[in-house]
Formats: C-alpha cells, structure tokens, sequence
C-alpha cells in the first residue's frame, strides 16, 4: 500500500538540493550537535514525493556503504522521517574483490568500518605476517556476536521489541560520532516489523547482529544515539580500539575489567 501524503513541499525541495549536490555518488552526514539527531519520531507518510525518495535511496545506500558502514538513518542526512537503510554481509576470503562495494560494509554497526574490523578480529594482522605464511579464513560461525547476512533493506517507520531475555555487550560506533566506539547492550532477539519504500508492511525474527544492526538505526530514529546508554568508561579511539586489541570480542570480559566497566 502506497503512502498517502500530503508531500512536503520544503522538505522535497531540500531533499531534491541534497541530491544535486552530492560528490561521488554520497551526501554529507551530519555529526552529533546537530539537533535534527534528537527530534522525536516522525513517521513517514509521503512527504518525499515517491519519485524523490526513489533517487534517495539508492544515494544513501552509496553513503553507507562508503562511509563505510552497515545502516544510515534518514536523520543522519538531514531528514528528520522515519527511515533507514540497512545492509551488511560477511567477508568471503575468496571474493575476488569485484563486490568490494557491495561488501565494504562488513564488521560491525560497532566500528562502521569494515577493513580495519576484519582484520582486528582474524587472528593477527596480515601485514605483520611473513610472506610466506597464510593467514587461515575467520571462521565467523564462532564469532560470539552471531554474524549473519544482512540484505539490503529500507526500513520505513520502524520498531521491534525483544522475544528474549538474551542480551549481548559489543562495541559499538556510529557514522554521526567518527572517531570513537563505546560498548552497548542491544537484546539478542527482536521481533521487527517496518514498511519498505512501496509502503509493504514486513515483520520477521531477528537474531545477533542482524538484531543489533536495526535497533541501533530504529533507535536513531526516536531521537536516541547508542552512546546514550553506552558503557562510559568503555569509550575508546578507534586507533586505541586497535592499538590495544579492544576490538577482539573474544576478549571483552578482559576489556571490561581494564577499563571497569560493566558486562
């Protein structure tokens, strides 16, 4: 079922100036400060015209996925409305390197950067390796923060709610506060349901990062950054992140005794 309006006409036309605008295919993120972050709920009803969010959101995509990272909600450019986008995808050790685009993605809503994640979490860095050795694949079936292939979707107005009392710890970064990670605690299984840009509605389980992944953008979307009820003392640099190995989840429990903060 479509969206019914009324389009806004000034919000349109603001959209219409973020696309002719933008460089390399992406538009600006706006960073923490900017209040349109933590306006409350606005769900969408049509105020983009349909043609407008259609030439949007393959752009927003490409500001993901560039960034790098694995969502981007509608407020990080500047739209206060209820939608996102979101896609993530484990690394093949085999991929040739021809859907670097489609994978850069990778690694956590935590780091939003996909490179430096999945080196961290292998078994050492490649580039301090001897040319002769070879670095085995990482097996993410035993990465505990239970990696699964998440496709792209667009996630209009939506919400979940827990189907567990199983929570999970991890760090956690986000594309609007470059620069530093911090560990929050999501639910580990949410029951979601949201619109896509035709105005279908959708419902399924979510489990792991899959499930970490759209509460951390739902979130963005009522106003909330994961800093918000992130562990304090866990904040960290991202080049601390890996100077020091805190972004190993294997190692968590450990992070957490140096640091004191609480699992």
């Amino acid at each position: 079922m479509a969206f019914a309006g009324p389009v806004d006409k000034e919000l349109t036309a603001f959209v219409r100036h973020l696309l002719k605008n933008k460089k390399d295919g992406t538009i600006p993120i706006v960073e923490v400060g900017d209040p349109v972050l933590r306006q409350p709920w606005n769900e969408y009803t049509g105020q983009i015209s349909a043609r407008v969010l259609r030439e949007l959101i393959p752009v927003m995509r490409e500001t993901m996925l560039k960034a790098p990272g694995v969502g981007l909600a509608a407020p990080q450019v500047g739209i206060p409305l209820a939608f996102a986008v979101v896609e993530d995808h484990l690394v093949d050790d085999d991929d040739d390197g021809e859907a670097d685009d489609s994978t850069d993605a990778v690694s956590t809503v935590a780091d939003e950067n996909a490179d430096e994640t999945a080196e961290s979490v292998g078994d050492g860095d490649a580039d301090d390796a001897g040319e002769d050795d070879e670095q085995e694949p990482y097996d993410w079936s035993k990465d505990p923060r239970d990696f699964a292939d998440f496709p792209f979707h667009v996630i209009i107005n939506p919400h979940y709610e827990p189907i567990s009392e199983v929570t999970a710890s991890f760090y956690e970064g986000c594309l609007s506060l470059p620069g530093v990670e911090a560990v929050r605690r999501r639910w580990h299984d949410i029951h979601a349901v949201w619109q896509d840009e035709k105005g279908v509605r959708h419902e399924e389980d979510l489990h792991g990062w899959p499930a970490r992944i759209f509460q951390h953008e739902t979130d963005h979307l009522s106003g909330e950054i994961y800093i918000d009820k992130a562990e304090i003392r866990s904040i960290s640099t991202e080049d601390n992140m890996y100077d020091y190995g805190w972004s190993d989840p294997a190692t968590l429990h450990k992070e957490s005794q140096i640091l004191g903060f609480s699992l």
